[in-house]
């Protein structure tokens, strides 16, 4: 009797730790179904910055938001955005794309999302990689008025040597949400891009692609990097973004920062 009641005590034991590793294991958390169920809201300070910049628009802009898929993190966040923007004006059309369909003008350098790319009538080279949260939510509306040509124009000089490349330059910004200088930086590399069919313009948010603010060493924002080989920090004029674009098609030019000479 002694042992069936120890057998007998084991085996409760046993089953109540078993339900109880069942129950927690059933739904954690931090599941992505429960942060996915959970509705996405919009300050109003938001929603008026968004109702601004949809009102300026006068044609047509297609936004490609390339996912891994449904569950990863900020899918929900950008899937609101996108669709209160369509809701906003008829001019704004989404288009959910996955990672193996990134189109003729951009190869997708990453194995998840979000990824956005605004395109007018005449696509141009610009992207913006992450969830466009706080500071980096105007300069990605921007990015929405420049791929229809709606921007503040660049210099004569400038437009001339970027149309005359033939060589493909491309501009990586990498910036934070909480970055007051960030969103200039974006702004201006997206200028460039939309200048030239040579050049292309990332703005590439170091919270949600840590992975790539490693590969580039970020430790200050905002960091930009031209062709892999040159860069620098901080916010700059349009004419030090042409001159590090000049140094990094210099083959005499070593990798590291632009030369002040």
């Amino acid at each position: 009797m002694g042992m069936n009641g120890k057998n007998g005590r084991f085996i409760w034991a046993f089953l109540a730790l078993l339900l109880f590793t069942v129950l927690s294991c059933s739904k954690p958390s931090g599941d992505t179904e429960s942060r996915r169920s959970k509705p996405v809201r919009f300050g109003q300070k938001e929603r008026l910055l968004l109702r601004e910049k949809t009102a300026m628009l006068d044609t047509t802009v297609n936004i490609k938001f390339f996912r891994r898929s449904a569950e990863e993190k900020h899918y929900a966040k950008t899937r609101a955005l996108l669709d209160l923007l369509s809701t906003m004006t008829s001019r704004i059309k989404v288009q959910e794309l996955g990672l193996s369909d990134p189109g003729d003008r951009q190869k997708l350098e990453t194995d998840h999302g979000p990824v956005l790319i605004p395109e007018g009538e005449i696509p141009i080279g610009i992207s913006y990689y992450g969830f466009p949260n706080k500071m980096e939510l105007e300069p990605f509306l921007d990015s929405l008025l420049i791929a229809t040509g709606q921007m503040k124009p660049l210099a004569d000089t400038t437009v001339s040597y970027l149309k005359s490349l033939d060589a493909d330059v491309n501009i990586r910004v990498f910036v934070t949400p909480l970055c007051p200088y960030c969103p200039e930086s974006v702004r201006l590399a997206y200028r460039f891009a939309a200048a030239s069919s040579r050049v292309y313009a990332q703005a590439i948010s170091t919270f949600d692609f840590p992975e790539k603010g490693n590969k580039y060493e970020v430790v200050i924002v905002p960091r930009t990097w031209i062709n892999d080989w040159i860069y620098f920090e901080g916010l700059v004029a349009e004419d030090y973004l042409l001159k590090a674009i000049r140094q990094a098609l210099d083959p005499e030019i070593p990798k590291g920062r632009v030369r002040s000479d």
